[in-house]
């Protein structure tokens, strides 16, 4: 009998285990999957936003808050209209929940985030060597926010500058001294100046 029950309980403990691991698995997976999604979903909708064109003009009013700063530091990333900031956010958080993530790793996912897109804008010349085609590295996006033409239409990518190696809108630039902003587009540092730009911008758009 404490034999038989010996057997059981050790039977029990590896089932676990392997229950164990291959949740681990699926949540590993699904974080992938989640991280790639939400990549694209962000270098598919920051493309959207930045582009010209008359159709998209709504997405680049509110986006234009975020590029017309014309000094770049680690707080740049947060200078972001609350229209765009709730867009961004359904964009992250729909293929969370579409994928079943477990809510505790929603929190380390965000800080992981936000120190991506904090470094990015914190002008700090980290390239990541030969990851450089790879993922979004500060000396990638800052050259997104020149105001050169040749240099603005390109590096849209926001996890993987793969997306832009990819779709030809890669932009390499040795650089390091360049204007920011958007030309003929003066956006004051006053905060309802910066809440009512997009709609001032559509206004003219009419």
């Amino acid at each position: 009998m404490p034999e038989n029950w010996l057997s059981n309980y050790a039977y029990a403990v590896l089932d676990e285990r392997g229950i164990a691991r291959a949740a681990n698995r699926r949540y590993t997976a699904r974080l992938a999957l989640l991280t790639v999604a939400a990549a694209f979903g962000g270098t598919a909708s920051r493309r959207c936003r930045c582009c010209g064109c008359s159709r998209l003009h709504s997405l680049w009013a509110f986006h234009s808050v975020h590029h017309t700063q014309t000094q770049l530091t680690f707080l740049s990333a947060n200078r972001i209209h609350a229209v765009e900031q709730l867009t961004a956010g359904v964009i992250m958080i729909v293929p969370a929940f579409v994928l079943g993530l477990p809510q505790k790793l929603w929190l380390p996912l965000l800080f992981a985030q936000l120190f991506s897109e904090t470094a990015q804008h914190a002008r700090v010349t980290w390239s990541f060597g030969a990851l450089h085609r790879l993922f979004v590295s500060p000396a990638f996006h800052v050259i997104h926010h020149s105001t050169d033409e040749r240099e603005y239409n390109g590096n849209y990518g926001r996890v993987f500058s793969l997306w832009d190696v990819l779709f030809g809108t890669f932009v390499h630039s040795e650089r390091t001294s360049r204007r920011y902003g958007v030309e003929g587009m003066d956006v004051p540092e006053r905060l309802t100046a910066q809440f009512l730009h997009p709609f001032r911008y559509l206004w003219t758009q009419r």
